[in-house]
């Protein structure tokens, strides 16, 4: 059997000097362990917090017979919610997103932020913006970030809540 070398390191970064890193195979199965890694839910107060980043590397092998990872490459932020969109789309056979939801609607029956007023039920007349229940209708993000700009932007004074939301497959 041939052993296969790790050639990417995962580090998670959570500020205050708390820095831990894993190993994985290549790029994809890296970005799988951010995925995994945040998942996890660790009883450590830096729980999903901090940056997250990837770097190649090739092992390096020490006097004792172990290896160190030494790196080959730059270091490569990694955005979570991009990463969690794809493994849980992939995971799931289903599209993943966020999307902006009224805080004032009940969560069991949200409405949905759907753009300008052709594409919705209800038009907001304070704002250039409508609402629908229609979650078909409803815009999505792929990232979180992204969803919560949008709604400090464009929807002050509006109750909103950002929520992940799940397509089925067509």
């Amino acid at each position: 059997m041939v052993k296969q070398n790790y050639t990417y390191q995962v580090i998670r970064d959570c500020g205050y000097g708390q820095v831990w890193t894993r190993l994985a195979l290549d790029e994809e199965r890296a970005l799988q362990s951010v995925y995994e890694w945040q998942r996890e839910g660790r009883d450590d107060e830096y729980t999903n917090s901090g940056e997250w980043f990837i770097r190649p590397i090739i092992e390096v092998p020490n006097e004792v017979g172990g290896f160190h990872a030494e790196p080959v490459g730059p270091m490569r932020r990694v955005d979570v919610d991009c990463v969690e969109n794809s493994a849980l789309s992939a995971e799931l056979d289903e599209e993943f997103g966020w999307v902006i939801e009224r805080a004032d609607s009940p969560t069991s029956l949200p409405r949905y932020w759907a753009g300008s007023a052709p594409y919705a039920e209800v038009a907001d007349a304070r704002r250039s913006s409508s609402w629908t229940e229609n979650h078909e209708q409803a815009i999505r993000f792929a990232r979180k970030l992204d969803a919560w700009r949008v709604a400090n932007r464009c929807m002050r004074g509006v109750p909103i809540r950002v929520a992940m939301h799940i397509w089925g497959a067509s």
